[in-house]
């Protein structure tokens, strides 16, 4: 689902059923050992909006757990949009192009 809140600096992409997720100490190690993010970066967010149509797909099946990318181009980005994808490197397994 993709949540596209004006008041909010960021357009995210997460699921339309929240998932729930363990709490405590070893959680928190697991999410340290596998969690990580992609940075996508581009000055044309009409890209970002259609990226984040075609992930929303992915976040729904679980694949990705969430997205979100910029209104505003970044400071820290030279000027461009990003777009951060949040992913568990436990769900790798072949192309998401295939899995479709």
């Amino acid at each position: 689902m993709i949540i596209d809140d004006p008041k909010n600096d960021w357009v995210w992409v997460q699921p339309s059923k929240p998932r729930h997720f363990r709490m405590g100490k070893e959680a928190f190690r697991e999410y340290w050992q596998h969690f990580g993010k992609w940075l996508i970066f581009s000055q044309n967010r009409a890209y970002l909006e259609e990226l984040a149509r075609k992930i929303d797909f992915y976040v729904e099946e679980g694949k990705i757990h969430s997205a979100k990318y910029n209104r505003e181009p970044a400071t820290f980005a030279k000027g461009s949009l990003v777009m951060c994808v949040y992913c568990d490197d436990r769900k790798k397994g072949g192309s998401l192009e295939n899995s479709q």
